[in-house]
């Protein structure tokens, strides 16, 4: 069978368009590989600069943090006096110089005598103790201190909850925020609200 040279000469002829097409499909394939080098869910969030922390703190407010935690945690010492206060705690601006509001907080410790000065502190006050003056007054010595710049930290807070025996879990109760003053202050009553329920 003789071939014509109107087939041989046509540029849509199988040997041309191989090529083409191999081409066009390595420059696609090109082109894909690099974008998907550059993209991936993480985008969605946020990128960590230099020097810079974002926090979520997922504070544990189950039942063990409650005042069974004082024996659990001193085994040896037998207790005879259980206390229930109120710790008051002053809140600063955001340079750390002027009191512009003051926060009130109840704690449970135990002693073992009345006149005793050592107070065995459960699991959720020891929480609350540590966390409420440092959102107080972050620029203490006692928080991030005392030239810290509190643009570069974010933080949040999440919590656990129960329903029944099938279902609890975890939540976020306060998203991660700049720590300017009106932010703390939900960070704040957000640990006050916190009991050892779940």
């Amino acid at each position: 069978m003789k071939v014509s040279n109107r087939i041989k000469v046509n540029k849509a002829h199988p040997v041309g368009t191989g090529w083409s097409l191999k081409l066009l499909s390595t420059v696609i394939l090109g082109c894909m590989a690099s974008s998907a080098g550059h993209t991936s869910d993480l985008e969605i969030y946020q990128g960590a600069t230099y020097g810079n922390a974002s926090i979520m703190m997922m504070l544990d407010n189950s039942g063990s943090m409650g005042t069974s935690s004082i024996t659990n945690d001193y085994p040896n010492i037998n207790f005879r006096y259980s206390y229930t206060v109120k710790e008051k705690q002053p809140v600063y601006d955001d340079e750390g110089k002027n009191i512009v509001d003051n926060v009130e907080y109840e704690v449970t410790y135990y002693k073992t005598s009345q006149n005793s000065d050592n107070k065995y502190y459960d699991r959720m006050s020891r929480l609350k103790m540590a966390l409420i003056p440092l959102f107080a007054n972050p620029k203490s010595t006692s928080g991030f201190g005392i030239d810290v710049d509190l643009k570069k930290y974010k933080i949040g807070l999440g919590s656990f909850f129960y329903q029944s025996q099938s279902e609890g879990g975890g939540r976020i109760q306060e998203p991660v925020l700049d720590l300017t003053l009106n932010n703390r202050k939900k960070l704040i009553s957000t640990i006050i609200g916190l009991n050892p329920e779940t």
